[in-house]
């Protein structure tokens, strides 16, 4: 930036603003302060959210080699800063450990309306799934994930 010729002031703001966004700094308690952070949290957090979020999750453990869905494995209950890591034990725990909590973070009006829908499509992919994997507990557990989490 300063070779941009941005003014410090700015270029601070900016800085506080990047350091402040992301679901590991949420863990941890920190919250964008300004509206432009905001706006660019809610957006950080919408872009894994919905059909394009579930492809990037799905390519990622592809080339990761490690599993989208794996049955026997089940999410990590009450996610914390601590146990948080980027690469859950596959693609469906990591949406259940961080993406469907997303909606909930939003700090605008336009992030909440916007996540909502994702959000909406990314439980419906979920049933879908469990449904032709066969696998009526993790519907069990999709539905009790719902139920406790409804606000």
């Amino acid at each position: 930036m300063s070779d941009c010729k941005v003014n410090k002031r700015l270029q601070d703001q900016v800085c506080l603003a990047l350091n402040n966004i992301g679901y590991s700094n949420r863990l941890k308690g920190y919250c964008p302060t300004t509206l432009e952070g905001r706006i660019v949290s809610d957006a950080d957090m919408c872009d894994i959210l919905g059909a394009k979020g579930i492809l990037r999750i799905y390519m990622y453990h592809t080339k990761n080699k490690s599993p989208f869905f794996d049955r026997n494995t089940f999410p990590i209950e009450n996610i914390t800063a601590k146990k948080y890591k980027k690469c859950a034990d596959s693609g469906v725990c990591h949406i259940f450990e961080k993406v469907l909590k997303l909606k909930d973070l939003m700090l605008t009006k336009s992030g909440k309306e916007e996540a909502e829908s994702r959000h909406q499509f990314t439980i419906d992919f979920l049933y879908h799934l469990f449904e032709e994997e066969n696998v009526p507990e993790w519907i069990e557990y999709l539905d009790n994930y719902q139920k406790r989490n409804v606000n």
